[in-house]
Formats: structure tokens, sequence, C-alpha cells
């Protein structure tokens, strides 16, 4: 039997998809994931290779490990895969490099509450307060005040 590809049977790409999904999101605990539109039309729009079904085996994967990872730290995310869970580029995928799956510790450091929440909250507040007072409060020549300086070769290069 010679099944074709899915770049001759797109219309099979939503049911397909939908298909694997209900398989794999037990594996990651989820339940009721579904593929947004954009998320449809990116699998769409992909130029699939001639093993078509293991690549999007994986992209599937990845999105749903993606999706239980941001659902682990946001339980308020969505219940579908969204354009930014499938990683499959529609339009120039020679360039586009998976950092998010070659390196591992950076998913980890990036998906961390640590690096948005955290860190916004408890490093770059206080220090941006610090240096405002410095700013207004202290002298306002830049040969006596060096957030002044900071501040001018930062805001004008």
């Amino acid at each position: 039997i010679k099944v074709p590809s899915f770049e001759q049977r797109k219309s099979d790409i939503q049911a397909i998809a939908a298909a694997k999904i209900k398989l794999l999101e037990q594996k990651f605990g989820l339940t009721n994931i579904e593929l947004s539109k954009e998320g449809r039309q990116r699998l769409l729009d992909h130029r699939w290779e001639v093993d078509g079904d293991s690549e999007l085996d994986s992209e599937l994967y990845n999105g749903l490990q993606l999706l239980a990872s941001e659902k682990k730290w946001n339980p308020f995310a969505t219940d579908s895969l969204e354009p930014r869970h499938l990683l499959v580029n529609a339009y120039d995928e020679t360039i586009r490099k998976r950092l998010l799956y070659d390196i591992p510790f950076l998913r980890n450091v990036i998906m961390s509450p640590w690096v948005f929440g955290k860190t916004l909250t408890y490093i770059v507040t206080p220090v941006f307060i610090f240096v405002n007072l410095i700013l207004f409060l202290g002298p306002q020549t830049r040969e006596e005040n060096a957030a002044l300086t900071i501040f001018w070769a930062g805001w004008w290069p």
C-alpha cells in the first residue's frame, strides 16, 4: 500500500493531529487538549518531509511537552497547542534552530518561574527604584553623579 505524503493530503493533517494529540496527552498528564486555529494553520503551511508521519509525531510530542511544562508553572495556561508550542516553520526551515530542544538546560532556565516572574519582581524592580532615586535625589551634574553618566551613555550611545 502506497500512502501519499502530507504534501498531497493536507486535509488529513487536522484529523491525524487531533487523534495523535488524544493519544499523547495522557503521557504528559494533560486532558482535552486541542489544536488552536493558528496551530492548525502552522501544520498546514509546513513543508512536510517524505516521512511526514514521524515528523508530525515528534512535533506534537515536543509541543505537548512544552505545553505540559508551561501548565506546571502557569495553571491558567491555555488548553490548546498554540504556534509557540509547535516549532515547525512554514517559511524558512533551514535557518531555524531548535534551541529549546537541543539545549535542555536553556529550556529549564527559560521555563523557570525565576526568569520572568521572580527576577523581575525581586531583582529588576529594586534596582530600577534605586537607580531612579539616585537620578532624582543625587547631584544633577554628570561629573558628580555616576548614575547620570551611565544613564546618558546607555540612552544616547
